[in-house]
């Protein structure tokens, strides 16, 4: 299934890939998700978890995590309708945020500096231990420039590694000539879904190299980036029956005003 509007689509009982509550490791990063929104143990004991920072910079409530099965493949709803920017880094090397469409690989986001968060308020971080690694800047989305139902695999893109990972292993659109094509039982992108009133997304990469066999550390804060999807216009027929209703209350409308003008 592409991921596009059907953000209540996931199933409950499929499985969700663990996510180390320690960023690094040894809590040396800041994590992704943390324990209660918290960083556990380390350097970043205590500190705000990327997700808690995330969820209280929007002001929409807690993310809802999505199961494996559900995030491999992506389509924009409407055409040019996906949007992505890069927000986070805890990572050596730089990465970048891509897709395929079948066409190989593309790229849509620049590099972050390593430990920097960035959000639109100041209010998302505080009270936080570690206020130096965010900055506070305005949205830059950037389009993904394919039509409506074209289905697409997010790839990150490991700048200094010259390695690049699918969130598409297995088959299909995006999984063919990447570092952990075939590695199915190796996610390296978790997903968080946004409760918005359009699909909103937060996507969090682990940049090992696959060929290592494994997701290391499994912090999933390499790289996180926003995504969001614009609601399909409404079909023809549709404004059809607007116009209509519009032209059916202008009409009683005017019908009033002159019965009124005769009184």
């Amino acid at each position: 299934m592409a991921m596009t509007a059907c953000a209540a689509c996931f199933s409950a009982s499929a499985a969700t890939t663990a996510v180390n509550p320690q960023g690094g490791g040894d809590g040396s990063e800041r994590c992704l998700v943390g324990v209660a929104g918290l960083c556990a143990g380390g350097a970043y004991n205590g500190a705000f978890s990327l997700i808690n920072v995330f969820e209280r910079d929007l002001g929409l409530g807690s993310f809802v995590r999505v199961t494996d099965d559900d995030d491999s493949v992506w389509a924009n709803s409407v055409s040019g309708g996906g949007q992505v920017q890069a927000l986070a880094r805890y990572a050596g090397n730089p990465s970048t945020l891509g897709f395929d469409a079948g066409g190989g690989y593309i790229g849509l986001t620049n590099s972050l500096p390593d430990g920097r968060v960035l959000v639109t308020s100041a209010s998302a971080y505080s009270g936080d231990t570690r206020p130096a690694d965010f900055r506070v800047a305005a949205a830059d989305w950037l389009p993904i420039p394919l039509a409506a139902g074209v289905p697409f695999a997010f790839v990150l893109n490991d700048v200094a590694m010259a390695y690049k990972i699918t969130s598409n292993p297995a088959s299909g659109v995006g999984s063919s000539g990447y570092a952990n094509s075939g590695l199915a039982a190796l996610d390296y992108m978790v997903t968080f879904r946004v409760p918005d009133s359009v699909p909103h997304y937060f996507i969090a990469w682990e940049d090992r190299n696959p060929l290592l066999g494994n997701t290391s550390d499994h912090d999933y804060n390499d790289l996180v980036v926003e995504v969001r999807f614009s609601h399909p216009l409404p079909e023809p027929e549709t404004y059809a029956m607007l116009l209509a209703g519009l032209a059916l209350i202008g009409f009683v409308a005017r019908r009033r005003h002159q019965g009124g003008g005769h009184a």
